[in-house]
């Protein structure tokens, strides 16, 4: 389809003769709305934040899937909306019963929890919350059948029958189809199914990953924590072989050789550690931190509206590193609640991700459509490049020796000389092959973590993929009830 280029997250359609499509486009994030079969791309908004589906209201507009939901202000702008009743709280692929304002989303829930829920977008706000049922992943509404809600548990796909008006669901869960996949980390099953009741599905399980920590040769040498719903880890400065885990759901910390693991909170997304190796993440608009093994959650200070990330604090502590829309931009910390205090780090019209100060802070490495690169910090200065286009995930060694990447499923490192404010690099030279990301990665996930003497690589490693050589569909009678013998996994193919 034209003008889908910078896809950034999961398109959905806008009835049966238009496909709204969220893209990148330059440093901006913009929504477009695309008649098929290839007629122009209409701007509906544009908006900041990582978006998870959407869906079109009967009356209200479009609805996009983030924390807070987003619609379309005046002048096109999306904006967040109100959710009565509750704080901020993610509500994602949200998915409309045609013909009214009622639409099912996937939300959190607290501890570590998700459910599907039904809700109401009226009058500029999201009212009328109802959860439905927990599970880890979202459901999608077909009116076949009287209404039901199809949904994946345990690797099994269900249909229920869904009373809108009565807000619950009827009756018993029926089994559609074994062995579909799914991607808990971003709360995604790997289906869809049309008005009539038609099933499209992936076939496979549900896609988990594990820290596993190699040597400098590529050899397996033990992993941290159990598999789960993860797309990043992120390495403790204080601590050698502490890791943070997580992903947009779920989040824990875990030790190198250690199995088991410690849950932190799921209202926080968890994104850095601090220099004093406190785990730390924003809840809502406010920067926090994990005070101590007590688990007690501190609040460090308030972010302006439009930050998206919080990278990291400079060694003092008194510097945050973050992105605002797709540029990375820093700003003191005793003013990181005004917007006019954070200041764009590089003047490109790129996305970036991955950003970290250098053990001495006069340096930045952060990533980029175009390559991996350090800059000067604060400046001036001119930035250099150390990686190529598609290389990703950058880290700093501990010791600042190093800068370690992905590339083509392989680990490259760069040799880093520093002396004084001058900063020069080796060729980049290839480790070892066979990095398998996280199947839930994103741009702006990061898989890889570099102890401080360059001995150990952590991969967050793929445990299981699901079988993506093909999509089943399965064709059923408009006036037949949505259900399919238990035993086979396959319809027309």
């Amino acid at each position: 389809m034209p003008g889908v280029e910078g896809l950034a997250n999961e398109p959905f359609w806008h009835g049966s003769s238009a496909v709204t499509v969220p893209v990148v486009s330059g440093a901006a994030r913009q929504l477009l709305d695309i008649k098929l079969p290839d007629g122009p791309a209409a701007i509906v908004m544009k908006y900041s934040a990582n978006v998870r589906g959407g869906g079109w209201s009967q009356t209200e507009g479009v609805l996009l899937g983030a924390t807070p939901p987003i619609a379309a202000g005046a002048g096109g702008d999306g904006h967040g909306l109100n959710v009565v009743g509750r704080g901020p709280a993610s509500f994602l692929y949200p998915e409309f019963i045609p013909g009214t304002n009622d639409f099912i989303a996937w939300s959190d829930t607290g501890g570590g929890d998700g459910a599907v829920v039904l809700a109401t977008m009226a009058d500029g706000a999201i009212t009328n919350v109802t959860p439905l049922f927990k599970n880890e992943t979202a459901a999608r509404y077909t009116a076949a059948g009287g209404g039901q809600l199809l949904y994946v548990k345990n690797d099994n796909l269900y249909a229920q029958r869904l009373n809108a008006a009565a807000r619950a669901m009827t009756g018993e869960p029926r089994l559609v189809v074994r062995g579909v996949s799914s991607q808990p980390a971003l709360a995604r099953a790997d289906f869809s199914v049309a008005e009539n009741g038609t099933i499209a599905w992936r076939p496979g399980t549900a896609a988990l990953a594990e820290v596993t920590a190699f040597d400098r040769n590529g050899a397996a040498v033990g992993t941290a924590g159990p598999p789960g719903a993860l797309d990043s880890i992120f390495l403790s400065p204080s601590e050698e072989g502490r890791l943070l885990a997580c992903s947009d759901s779920v989040a824990w910390i875990a030790n190198a050789g250690d199995p088991g693991r410690a849950s932190l909170p799921s209202d926080v997304q968890w994104q850095l550690w601090l220099p004093d190796g406190r785990a730390a993440g924003i809840r809502g608009r406010d920067l926090v931190a994990r005070k101590d093994d007590s688990g007690t959650i501190e609040t460090i200070g308030k972010l302006a509206d439009g930050i998206e990330a919080v990278w990291a604090l400079s060694a003092d502590g008194r510097t945050v590193l973050g992105r605002i829309g797709s540029r990375i931009a820093w700003a003191p910390v005793a003013d990181m609640s005004s917007r006019a205090a954070w200041k764009p780090l590089a003047d490109s019209d790129e996305v970036h991700s991955d950003g970290s100060f250098s053990r001495d802070g006069h340096f930045v490495l952060y990533d980029a459509d175009t390559g991996i690169y350090v800059e000067p910090f604060p400046g001036p200065g001119r930035r250099q490049r150390v990686a190529p286009a598609g290389a990703i995930d950058p880290v700093w060694r501990g010791d600042g020796n190093e800068i370690a990447f992905v590339q083509s499923g392989a680990v490259w490192t760069v040799a880093v000389t520093m002396r004084g404010n001058t900063i020069t690099f080796g060729p980049p030279q290839k480790l070892f092959e066979g990095a398998r990301r996280a199947p839930a990665s994103v741009f702006q996930s990061r898989s890889l973590a570099e102890s401080s003497d360059g001995s150990r690589f952590y991969l967050l490693q793929s445990v299981q993929q699901p079988a993506l050589n093909m999509i089943h569909v399965l064709v059923t009678p408009t006036d037949a009830r949505l259900i399919v013998p238990s035993t086979k996994s396959e319809g027309g193919s």
